[in-house]
C-alpha cells in the first residue's frame, strides 16, 4: 500500500507494475471521468487511481485541490524528519512564512463550479462555496488547519509560473532575515469541464485525433505530450507540491536533511504584447539571469554541470519559442551544448504548480542518480532550434550536474526561472561558510533526522501516514493576545513577536544612514 492504494500480493511484480502504471501519470481518463468521453480531449494526468486524499483526514466537502494540498503538506512535514512543534520552540511565530496558491482557484463541484451553477439557477447558494474557491486557499488551509501559523502569508499568482513566484517570496524572506522558515506550496486540480473546455477552445490541448497510435491502431495516450518533438498540445495534470526552506543556520542547528539550495529566482514580465496569451521577451531575461548566476557559481566549464528543466508544455509554439530562449542561454555559456529535459510528458501540466513538479524531479535526480528523458519523442522536431541543445530523450545518469535551472512561463507575460543547487554542492558551501566543527556536529544530528524520515516513509508505504489537520476550538482571539513592552505574546506560541521600533526607517528618513 502507498498513499492508501492497495497492492495485490498475489500478482506478479510485472503485473503489479503494469496495473500501477495504468492508473498513474498521463493516461486515458474517459473511464474515470465519464463526462470526458464525449469530448475530443480524453488525456490527462489525474491523481493515482485508488488514491483519494480526502479519505485520509476529515475533509468535510473540501475541494479536490485543497484535499491534495493538505496531504502534500502532511507529507512534507513527515519528510522533514523534525518535530514541527520543536522547531516552533526555537523560531518566532512571525519568522515563518507560508506562500501557496492555485493559479485558477478551486473550480470543482465543491467550489466555484457549484457556486456559478447555483447562482445562475437562482437556487440556494451554499455559504462555503465562495471562500473555498479563492486561489489563496492552499496557504490558508496550511496556516489555519495544519501549522496554525500566524506568520507572513499569501499567494503570488503568475499563471503557470505561480509556484516560482511564491518561491521567490520565500527566498527573499529568508535572505532579508524576515523569516527563518518558508513554506512554499501549490495545488491544482484543473481537470474539470470549464477548465478543460477553456483550454481546448484555444487549441492548446492534445486532442484524440492528434495522438500517436499503438500497434493495434488505438490512440497512444501515454505519448500525448511530446515536448520539443512532434508536438500536438499539452495535457492537463493534477498536482500538489510543498517545499520547506530554512535559513542555513537553522538547518545546521536542527540537523535538517538538506536536499539542495535555491540560489535565486528571477521574475520578469514580457512588456508590450500583441496577444495576452502569446510568449514574449521576459523569459529571455529570466533565463539569461539564471544562467549568468549559475556560471558565476560554477566557474569555467559551467555548461557541463547545468541541466535545464524546461517549461516544455508540448505545444508547437512553446517548443519553438523556448528552444530559441535556450539557444540564447547556450550562447551566453560560450556556445556549448546545454542539457535539457522536461517532465510534463509524464505528469502533465499542473498549471500553477508545474514548476514545483520540475523542482521535485530535479531534487529526485540528485537523490537517485538519474535525469529523466523525454521518452515520448523519437527525435526533435524540425521547428525546434536545437543546434546547441542536448535534449534528453532517454534517462541519463546525473553525473556531475550541480545546478538545475527550472523554467516556467504563463499567460499574461508571466515568466520565472529558478537556480537550484545540488545537495552535494550545497553541503560543501555550508562546510566552507560555517567551519568543519559546526559541519561535523550538523552531520551527527542529521543521522537521527534521516532515521525519522525513513520511519515516516515506511509508515506511508503501509498507508499509516498521519495528517495533522485540526480545527481550532480554543479561547476567543482577544483572550489569547497579551501585550508587553515591545513584544506581543500569543497563547500557544513559545516565543514572543517583537514589535517594530521604526529605527531603520527613521534613520533613513533623517539621513542617518550616510546616503
Amino acid at each position: 500500500m502507498r498513499m492508501g492504494i492497495e497492492a495485490d500480493q498475489r500478482a506478479t511484480q510485472a503485473a503489479t507494475h503494469a496495473r500501477i502504471l495504468a492508473g498513474t501519470l498521463v493516461r486515458d481518463i474517459s473511464d474515470e471521468l465519464p463526462w470526458v468521453a464525449q469530448r475530443n480531449v480524453r488525456t490527462a494526468a489525474l491523481m493515482p487511481r485508488g488514491f483519494n486524499p480526502g479519505t485520509r483526514y476529515p475533509s468535510r466537502h473540501h475541494p479536490s485541490g485543497l484535499q491534495m494540498m493538505v496531504y502534500a503538506m502532511a507529507d512534507a512535514l513527515a519528510s522533514l524528519g523534525l518535530p514541527w512543534q520543536q522547531i516552533c520552540e526555537h523560531v518566532k511565530p512571525d519568522e515563518i512564512s507560508v506562500y501557496a496558491g492555485s493559479s485558477i482557484g478551486q473550480v470543482d463541484a465543491a467550489s466555484m463550479t457549484s457556486l456559478v451553477q447555483q447562482s445562475t439557477a437562482c437556487g440556494r447558494v451554499n455559504a462555503r462555496l465562495l471562500p473555498l474557491s479563492f486561489p489563496d486557499m492552499p496557504a490558508d488551509f496550511i496556516n489555519g488547519y495544519m501549522l496554525h501559523s500566524i506568520g507572513q502569508t499569501g499567494a503570488a499568482l503568475g499563471a503557470c509560473a505561480s509556484f516560482l513566484y511564491n518561491l521567490q517570496r520565500g527566498v527573499q524572506d529568508i535572505q532579508s532575515g524576515r523569516a527563518r522558515i518558508a513554506i512554499i506550496g501549490g495545488a491544482e486540480a484543473p481537470v474539470e469541464p470549464p477548465v478543460l473546455d477553456g483550454f481546448a477552445s484555444m487549441g492548446a490541448l492534445a486532442t484524440i485525433d492528434r495522438l500517436p497510435v499503438n500497434a493495434d491502431g488505438s490512440p497512444d495516450h501515454r505519448r500525448a505530450c511530446r515536448p520539443f518533438g512532434d508536438s500536438a498540445g499539452f495535457v492537463l495534470g493534477e498536482s500538489a507540491q510543498v517545499l520547506i526552506l530554512m535559513a542555513d543556520t537553522l538547518a545546521l542547528e536542527f540537523g535538517a536533511n538538506v536536499l539542495g539550495m535555491v540560489a535565486d529566482v528571477y521574475v520578469h514580465a514580457d512588456g508590450a504584447k500583441k496577444s495576452i496569451t502569446a510568449p514574449g521577451i521576459g523569459n529571455y531575461v529570466t533565463m539569461l539571469k539564471a544562467a549568468s548566476l549559475a556560471r558565476a557559481l560554477l566557474g569555467d566549464g559551467a555548461v557541463r554541470r547545468i541541466c535545464v528543466h524546461a517549461h516544455g508544455t508540448g505545444t508547437p509554439l512553446n517548443c519553438t519559442t523556448e528552444s530559441r530562449i535556450l539557444e540564447s542561454v547556450s550562447d551566453l555559456l560560450d556556445g556549448a551544448r546545454l542539457t535539457v529535459t522536461s517532465i510534463k510528458h509524464l505528469v502533465g501540466h499542473s498549471l500553477g504548480v508545474a514548476a514545483g513538479d520540475q523542482i521535485a524531479v530535479a531534487l529526485g535526480a540528485w537523490q537517485y542518480g538519474w535525469i529523466p528523458g523525454i521518452n515520448t519523442i523519437g527525435e526533435l522536431a524540425d521547428h525546434v532550434n536545437c543546434r546547441r541543445l542536448d535534449v534528453l530523450t532517454e534517462p541519463r545518469e546525473t553525473g556531475d550536474i550541480d545546478i538545475a535551472i527550472v523554467n516556467a512561463k504563463g499567460f499574461g507575460g508571466n515568466n520565472a526561472s529558478a537556480v537550484i543547487v545540488s545537495p552535494e554542492a550545497t553541503l560543501g558551501y555550508l562546510k566552507e561558510r560555517h567551519g568543519a566543527n559546526t559541519f561535523a556536529t550538523f552531520r551527527h544530528r542529521r543521522e537521527s533526522t534521516l532515521y525519522r524520515i525513513a520511519d515516516s516513509d515506511a509508515k506511508a508505504c503501509r498507508g499509516e501516514e498521519t495528517i495533522p489537520f485540526a480545527v481550532h476550538h480554543g479561547r476567543e482571539d482577544h483572550e489569547r493576545v497579551h501585550i508587553e513592552r515591545g513584544v506581543v505574546h500569543v497563547d500557544g506560541y513559545a516565543l514572543p513577536i517583537t514589535l517594530p521600533d521604526g529605527r531603520a526607517l527613521i534613520d533613513y528618513l533623517h539621513g542617518a544612514d550616510g546616503l
